[in-house]
C-alpha cells in the first residue's frame, strides 16, 4: 500500500476491498449472477473508483492498470468488481487483466475476449 493507503497492484486492491466493504454488500453480491455486475458501476463501481483513487492519475493503481492497456476508472473498477464476485464465490481467480491497444470490453491475458 502507498499513501494516502491506496494500493499499488490489483492483488492488493482485492485484499483492501475484504476490508473496505461491508458485510450486507457482500451478501448482495453473492446474490448477484456474474452477468449483472455491469449494473453495478455507479454503485459499488462508483465506490470502489472513489476509495482506491482511480480517479487520479497519479495514483498508484490507476498506473497499475494503465500499464494493462486500461485508461477509464469506470473499466478499472469493473475488473475489480468481477474479480472480487470471483473470490466471493470462491472461484479461481481469473487471469489479472489486461487490455490489448485500441480494444474495447473486458478482455483478460491468453483469451483474446
Amino acid at each position: 500500500m502507498t499513501a494516502p493507503g491506496w494500493p499499488a497492484t490489483f492483488a492488493d486492491a482485492l485484499d483492501l476491498l475484504d476490508d473496505l466493504i461491508p458485510t450486507a454488500t457482500k451478501q448482495y453480491l453473492r446474490s448477484l449472477a456474474e452477468s449483472d455486475l455491469d449494473r453495478e458501476q455507479w454503485g459499488l463501481g462508483l465506490a470502489i473508483r472513489s476509495e482506491l483513487g482511480l480517479w487520479r492519475d497519479d495514483a498508484p493503481l490507476t498506473r497499475w492498470f494503465v500499464a494493462r492497456g486500461f485508461d477509464k476508472g469506470e473499466e478499472m473498477s469493473v475488473e475489480l468488481v468481477r474479480a472480487y464476485w470471483r473470490r466471493l464465490h470462491g472461484l479461481k481467480p481469473a487471469p489479472e487483466p489486461y487490455r490489448e491497444s485500441g480494444m474495447t470490453g473486458n478482455w483478460e491475458r491468453g483469451t483474446g475476449n
